[in-house]
């Protein structure tokens, strides 16, 4: 979560950054912060869907918790 706070605080339109701290606050139980940070991506990025975190990713069970937290985030598949 601080990395990708960090990374925001740099270049405050990155959207990975976005989306991952979306992902981390919906992952910590804070589903209104995590919403409202993904609401905002969207607006920024309306394009990005959750295959585009998780397509890549060796692990299919780090992928599926990324791809539950951004679902919970508002996220579209």
């Amino acid at each position: 979560m601080s990395c990708a706070a960090a990374a925001i605080r740099l270049i405050p339109i990155f959207p990975p950054a976005q989306f991952i701290l979306a992902a981390c606050h919906a992952a910590s139980g804070r589903v209104e912060e995590a919403q409202r940070i993904c609401a905002h991506a969207m607006q920024l990025f309306p394009n990005k869907r959750i295959a585009a975190y998780t397509s890549r990713m060796r692990r299919l069970d780090e992928a599926e918790m990324l791809a539950q937290a951004l679902r919970i985030a508002g996220m579209p598949e």
